[in-house]
């Protein structure tokens, strides 16, 4: 753990989403309580993507298009790592979802 969060991936995003330690995971992070979904044209530097066994932070729109973003990621055995990868997350995986902390305008 780190200041009281797992070192996984939904540790990482609830660290930034500002949860208690230490922290939810994955399905937890989905929950209505907690989040709720968004369209792709709305995500905004933050928000996640979520899937059931891994999430990352959308960092930001890498081109116009709205095809490739900044995923800041913990995967364990990288660490966490921040790098440019395709929507919604690579070879097309359409079970990512994006998601937004409950009460973020």
């Amino acid at each position: 753990m780190t200041n009281g969060y797992r070192v996984d991936c939904s540790g990482l995003v609830s660290c930034a989403w500002g949860l208690p330690g230490p922290g939810l995971d994955t399905y937890g992070l989905m929950g209505s309580k907690i989040s709720h979904r968004i369209d792709k044209e709305d995500l905004k530097p933050g928000d996640a993507m979520i899937m059931g066994d891994h999430t990352v932070l959308f960092g930001g729109w890498a081109n116009k298009e709205h095809t490739r973003y900044i995923a800041i990621e913990d995967s364990g055995s990288q660490g966490c790592v921040s790098h440019e990868i395709p929507y919604p997350y690579y070879h097309g995986d359409q079970r990512y979802k994006p998601y937004r902390r409950n009460g973020v305008e």
